[in-house]
């Protein structure tokens, strides 16, 4: 399985991107992960699908400033309410 997805990444050309992408299985579960986070999806949906515990989820990185920004916006939204 490895073989067959880091061959997809590099037909795929993200070896020839700046920086480098390498394709491996880990990557894509910590990028399923992170995509779910970034839809909404709960830390506690998101540790049961991918079977950790909500303590390790956690680790699939912090809030972007982004992120951060959406959830501040909303919550003047519910202020102005």
């Amino acid at each position: 399985m490895q073989t067959m997805i880091v061959a997809a990444g590099q037909s795929a050309g993200l070896g020839r991107l700046a920086p480098p992408v390498c394709v491996t299985p880990h990557v894509l579960r910590h990028t399923w992960l992170y995509m779910l986070r970034r839809a909404g999806i709960s830390a506690e949906i998101r540790a049961t699908l991918a079977g950790h515990s909500l303590e390790t989820t956690m680790r699939y990185g912090a809030p972007k400033r982004d992120e951060i920004k959406r959830a501040m916006a909303a919550l003047d939204d519910a202020v102005a309410a």
